[in-house]
């Protein structure tokens, strides 16, 4: 496979790639506050379903009626989901931390 003239115009190997250079891929314009949207909104929905777990779960625990497996099952789900949830708090901190400092 040979690369044509038109798709490397205006593209030095040596140098810096220019604005101008046509390669023929997409061109990516992220930026640090972009990454940092798209991670607070993937932590956000990670938290999101953590609190909806834990509500879950606490009604089910309502619900059990003095049943210690369901009781303890009820439990357990509500501790994972606690865990998950300081975890994207966590993840989201840091990584706002993070991104602040570049």
């Amino acid at each position: 496979y040979t690369f044509a003239a038109a798709q490397v115009d205006n593209c030095n190997p040596s140098a810096s790639i220019s604005a101008n250079c046509q390669t023929n891929l997409p061109r990516v314009q992220a930026t640090p506050a972009t990454l940092q949207t798209g991670l607070q909104i993937a932590f956000g929905s990670i938290a999101a379903v953590a609190v909806l777990i834990i509500v879950i779960a606490g009604l089910q625990l309502i619900v059990a009626q003095g049943e210690p497996q369901s009781i303890s099952k009820a439990r357990q789900t509500i501790i994972y989901a606690v865990v998950g949830l300081a975890i994207a708090l966590f993840a989201e901190a840091a990584v706002t931390l993070l991104i602040g400092k570049l």
